[in-house]
């Protein structure tokens, strides 16, 4: 088992339904995981910088667990971050103390969950708050391996002995799901995979499945719809990897993408406009590559579920490359980020 570090960003714990039945629930099933409670500790916000940057030191996994307070995580929390992630430890030039080690979300929020989304009564999606952790995360090198979130245990359900132990039991179901998403996080290797959508020609699927094969990507990801299948000549154009190299055909890729992300995958998309270079990328995460098209590229609802997209620099004439060679090039950019000389 990995070190486990579970941090408790609440800032009245004892007053907690929800967060405090998660962590029960956790302290139960990981007798060898570390618990830090910060309003037990740091009710006076007065940090103990070398005791937790210590704590950090020894985890494998951070686990932050806390209420959303106003759109946001808590002061304590906030606080306790602000003090131990300092420049020179976790960031910086020579503040690489946190580089490898993974983190997740654990959250919840007062009102329901389907009152996060842009026709919903918050206006946003949940995911639209996740963004300054992720950032965080790459700033210190972090691999962000997802979230876990409950909504709908609000505090005005206290008097309601039915809606509390409505919210217990949520409680556990939300503890039971970050269990099996500790339970999934690989030792070592970041997991790779290739999305492709609207690949038609068989070569190109061939050819891919190829370099897959030999950059030891985990497994590809193609729509049932406007993509080639696995014909006799993808099967000869990939000289055996077809044999090898693991293949899933999803019906919707959009909501696959929002799966992966819930489950710790960055997603990085193709496509020329509003992109990056394609050397910027961080790729020491756990990825999925998007790979569209050569006549249309990604379509606009990928596009739009992707944490950003990557661009090949192109000084001549011609404004593309073949699919399987832009892909070629992206999946050895990677293994050269992930295996440096």
């Amino acid at each position: 088992m990995q070190n486990i570090l579970v941090v408790s960003g609440h800032t009245d714990l004892n007053n907690s339904v929800a967060n405090k039945a998660i962590l029960e629930r956790l302290e139960n099933k990981l007798p060898q995981a570390e618990f830090v409670y910060l309003d037990k500790l740091y009710s006076d916000f007065q940090i103990d910088v070398e005791a937790e940057q210590e704590k950090l030191l020894n985890a494998d996994i951070i686990v932050l667990q806390f209420p959303i307070f106003w759109y946001a995580m808590p002061s304590l929390l906030s606080r306790w971050l602000e003090e131990t992630f300092q420049h020179g430890f976790s960031h910086g030039s020579t503040g690489d103390k946190l580089k490898g080690k993974k983190l997740i979300a654990s959250f919840t929020t007062g009102a329901p969950e389907f009152m996060y989304s842009y026709e919903g009564a918050q206006k946003y999606p949940i995911e639209d708050f996740l963004p300054p952790i992720k950032a965080m995360c790459n700033l210190c090198g972090l691999d962000y391996f997802g979230y876990v979130y409950t909504g709908g245990v609000s505090y005005q359900n206290r008097n309601d002995i039915e809606k509390m132990a409505e919210m217990k039991e949520k409680a556990v179901m939300h503890a039971d799901k970050l269990l099996e998403l500790l339970e999934s996080i690989p030792k070592g290797k970041m997991p790779l995979f290739v999305m492709l959508d609207g690949l038609e020609d068989p070569h190109n699927l061939g050819a891919i499945l190829r370099t897959c094969d030999c950059v030891g990507v985990d497994g590809v990801i193609i729509g049932k719809h406007r993509n080639v299948g696995l014909t006799p000549t993808v099967a000869k154009v990939s000289t055996g990897a077809i044999d090898t190299v693991k293949v899933a055909m999803v019906t919707n890729l959009a909501q696959s993408i929002k799966y992966l992300k819930k489950q710790g995958f960055w997603i990085v998309g193709t496509d020329f406009e509003n992109s990056r270079d394609y050397r910027e990328g961080q790729y020491d995460v756990p990825l999925v590559i998007v790979v569209g098209s050569e006549g249309f590229g990604i379509s606009s609802l990928v596009k739009k579920n992707c944490d950003y997209c990557v661009r090949l620099p192109m000084e001549g004439v011609v404004t593309s490359l073949n699919a399987s060679v832009a892909c070629g090039i992206l999946l050895y950019e990677i293994y050269n980020q992930r295996h440096p000389l």
